[in-house]
Parts: C-alpha cells; sequence; structure tokens
C-alpha cells in the first residue's frame, strides 16, 4: 500500500477452523520504487547526486565547477514564494567542527536543532532553523559524511523534502 510517498508492506493473518491449521498468513511483496518521473542531478567536482521529481522541479543550467546547486519547484506567480525550493552548498572547510560540536553551537545560537541520523545513508544530518530571514529558507540541515570527510549543507524551505528529495542525497566519490 501506498499512503503519502510511503510504501508500507501488509500482511493479513486469519484464523482458520477445521483444516488442522491456526492461522494463514498473506504476504505482500514490497513495490520497486517508480523512478520513471524522477531525474538525477550529479555533480562530479563536488561528489554528490540526488533525485528530483521530474514534474514541475526546474533545474537552472549548471556546470560541474558551480560552489552549490539551487532548484525550486515551479508553480503559479500565485503560489509564490511559498514554491518549494532548495540549495545545496559544499561545507568541507567546516567538516573539522563535527556533528556534535555543530549540534552545540547551533543549540546555544537558539536554533533548535535535531540529530537525523536515519535521513541520509552514511551520513549523520542535524535539521536546524535556519537563522534570520536567510533569503526564505526556513530549515538548514548540516549533512556529515564523516567517512569521507565531506560536509553539505542543504537549505530548503519545505519540510516536507525531508521525506522526499533529501533521502536520495548521495555522495559519489
Amino acid at each position: 500500500m501506498t499512503h503519502k510517498n510511503e510504501t508500507y508492506i501488509i500482511t493479513l493473518v486469519q484464523p482458520v477452523i477445521g483444516i488442522g491449521k491456526i492461522w494463514t498468513i498473506s504476504e505482500i511483496s514490497l513495490k520497486e520504487k517508480d523512478t520513471r518521473n524522477t531525474k538525477i542531478y550529479q555533480n562530479t567536482t563536488l561528489g554528490f547526486q540526488l533525485t528530483l521529481p521530474n514534474e514541475s522541479w526546474y533545474l537552472p543550467a549548471v556546470t560541474d565547477n558551480d560552489p552549490h546547486l539551487y532548484a525550486n519547484q515551479e508553480c503559479a506567480n500565485s503560489e509564490r514564494p511559498n514554491c518549494a525550493a532548495l540549495e545545496i552548498q559544499n561545507h568541507d572547510s567546516k567538516f573539522s567542527q563535527g556533528p556534535d560540536a555543530t549540534l552545540n553551537v547551533l543549540k546555544a545560537d537558539g536554533q533548535n536543532p535535531m540529530k537525523l541520523s536515519y535521513l541520509i545513508q552514511g551520513a549523520t544530518v542535524i535539521k536546524s532553523n535556519a537563522p534570520g530571514p536567510a533569503e526564505g529558507w526556513g530549515y538548514k540541515y548540516d549533512i556529515f559524511f564523516q567517512a569521507a570527510n565531506k560536509r553539505f549543507l542543504i537549505f530548503t524551505n519545505d519540510a516536507a523534502l525531508e521525506k522526499s528529495i533529501l533521502p536520495t542525497f548521495e555522495l559519489t566519490n
């Protein structure tokens, strides 16, 4: 069953009377995620990729030499500035300030940080409120890939991207 872009496995168990069995179990296998309506953005210079929904997402023309990625959901002028958007920046220069130190600094700054170690495979993620107006961003994600000594910042104005796009972020080199 799929609900709000999440896929669930359902197991049905029912009693069977009179045929020597106590229970019958029906199993439903997990469907593969449909990727036909997605596009993959890859930056080989910074060494990451992520998957965006193909419909209504705009990626400006970028080259591998760009220091960051900006993508936004296309929507009608009447819906702006509430269209989902995200920006990704390399932040390796601040890697030495690891996840725990970053968490403490963000707490001291009143940015309400939360550690989300489940969000991106192989990474420690700290979600916080973006400080100040920050160009309209509401959320900031500090992403630490400790095994690779890499750190990225992701800014977004839409917390729903935490369940759809952010989990697809991965290192490529």
